[in-house]
């Protein structure tokens, strides 16, 4: 995948199909991109996506940790089972959690 679409509409940010090591640099650099207002709440919307790794979840975390510094809290919402019980495994939720707490 040559680039990375992330589309952030109405404080939902619509995450990419393909959330591994092989795209992580395309998404990191379209993260880069992303507007964000610091009054704000972005919400992560996981349905799109297909493929997960750890890269992937340690990217959403990075990303999550850089909004989180910035005053910006973070949410998940929708997400297949795969890709919610691969959250889980990783306790991905405590770790927003203690994010915006800390």
């Amino acid at each position: 995948m040559p680039n990375a679409e992330l589309v952030l509409k109405n404080g939902v940010l619509q995450l990419p199909k393909d959330m591994t090591i092989f795209n992580t640099k395309n998404i990191y650099n379209a993260f880069k991109l992303l507007p964000c207002d610091p009054a704000h709440v972005i919400i992560l919307d996981l349905d799109p996506i297909e493929e997960m790794d750890g890269a992937g979840i340690q990217l959403l975390l990075a990303f999550s940790h850089h909004l989180a510094l910035q005053g910006i809290a973070v949410e998940i919402q929708g997400g297949s089972p795969d890709t919610l019980r691969l959250l889980e495994h990783t306790n991905f939720s405590a770790a927003l959690t203690h994010l915006v707490t800390s």
